[in-house]
């Protein structure tokens, strides 16, 4: 089975095939990388979607959804994945 990670990397991969990458991300790689990782708040692969620039600097904006159905009531959440906030998520 493939980590979330993994997953993960595979989604931008196909996303920066054929050049794409310097194009609609610039060097934002290993930061969105870093960021999707802390967005894990629970054990279920997020929902995923990069918002692009279509003209000027390269730039994104990631975002991750954890669906409420993956969520369990009392459920421990870690500071690391909530961006320090994981009294939001209780």
């Amino acid at each position: 089975m493939l980590s979330r990670s993994m997953l993960y990397d595979i989604l931008y991969a196909l996303a920066a095939v054929n050049g794409r990458e310097r194009a609609l991300f610039g060097s934002c790689q290993p930061l969105a990388r870093e960021a999707f990782e802390r967005s894990l708040a629970c054990g279920a692969f997020p929902e995923l979607w990069f918002e692009l620039l279509l003209a000027g600097e390269p730039w994104f904006d990631l975002h991750a959804l954890t669906a409420s159905a993956d969520v369990e009531p009392g459920m421990p959440f870690d500071p690391q994945t909530t961006g320090g906030n994981p009294e939001a998520f209780s």
